[in-house]
């Protein structure tokens, strides 16, 4: 059977298709696509996604069901987080969705999002080994910490990249003052971390962020899956990554770095920073880089419950 799964984000729309075997309970993943429509543009002031935004995501999702259609998939499971969760039109674009492809859209909260993003994520063999997940968005950052067997820690920050970054950059490069400012919410959101049963943890990190991240550490300039899944970034690597960037104009950073920073070449420093003090403050001297997720973690949900 065929599958596909839509991921409705802030800054992204990510499509999954994977074919599963029922027999050997097998997921195999056959085209993941991304595309950068950033429908959570000035949402925080105008409470609204904008009509202009609207345009471009209906562009998005027209060319996935196309796809979808031609991979004949038997299921769409799409789910919208925080932009479709806090817009004031976010129930009026979800009925519309649903009118032109006959997709239910499921609005997810923060708690369940982490926990969809820690299933998809999933790759310990040892079903008691302890990990943590963050998944860094547009609107808002989940941290997620269980084994396969159970779940005992899960929370969603309200401290997207694309919200902090409309927030405090103004300039273009940043000013220093802005960047600290952007620093100091982070570190507010998330202080209480360093006194966590979360410290010294396994992390592994999953959307646009660490992904971009590992591309630029890697010198990739067009994105590479299975280069990215699974590699390693240190502390270090990730504070030379923000230390150049925090210098450069936003042409700049997609002039240099190539195709893997489009979309996202504005916001990459506030992502920089959140996965740096996340890092910080859970003592964690590296992270693994994973390009699953909320996505796949759907899948697996839809998968687990029909069984």
């Amino acid at each position: 059977m065929t599958i596909a799964s839509i991921d409705i984000g802030s800054n992204t729309i990510l499509l999954l298709i994977a074919e599963y075997n029922r027999n050997q309970s097998l997921l195999t993943p056959i085209l993941n696509i991304y595309r950068v429509p950033r429908i959570s543009a000035n949402l925080k002031s105008s409470q609204f996604i904008s009509d202009a935004k609207i345009i471009e995501m209906w562009n998005v999702l027209e060319e996935y069901n196309s796809i979808i259609r031609d991979y004949q998939c038997a299921k769409t499971l799409v789910v919208g987080t925080n932009a479709l969760r806090i817009a004031r039109n976010g129930s009026e674009i979800v009925n519309r969705i649903r009118k032109e492809f006959d997709w239910n859209v499921n609005i997810i909260d923060g708690n369940e999002e982490a926990r969809l993003s820690f299933l998809g994520t999933y790759t310990h063999s040892d079903d008691l080994q302890n990990y943590s997940v963050l998944d860094i968005g547009g609107g808002s950052t989940e941290i997620i910490s269980g084994n396969r067997q159970q779940i005992f820690f899960r929370k969603s920050y309200n401290i997207g990249v694309v919200a902090l970054t409309e927030k405090y950059i103004k300039h273009n490069p940043p000013l220093k003052q802005e960047v600290e400012k952007l620093n100091e919410e982070i570190k507010l959101n998330i202080h209480e971390l360093a006194d966590s049963l979360l410290v010294n943890t396994d992390l592994v990190a999953v959307a646009g962020t660490p992904a971009t991240l590992s591309c630029i550490n890697q010198g990739l300039r067009i994105y590479n899956d299975n280069l990215v899944d699974n590699s390693i970034l240190t502390r270090n690597d990730i504070l030379s990554i923000t230390e150049i960037i925090s210098k450069m104009k936003s042409d700049e950073i997609s002039k240099i770095y190539g195709k893997v920073v489009e979309g996202r070449e504005d916001v990459l420093l506030a992502g920089c920073l959140v996965l740096q003090n996340f890092m910080n403050f859970l003592n964690i001297e590296k992270i693994k880089v994973s390009s699953r997720g909320l996505r796949y973690g759907v899948l697996l949900d839809y998968i687990n419950r029909s069984k």
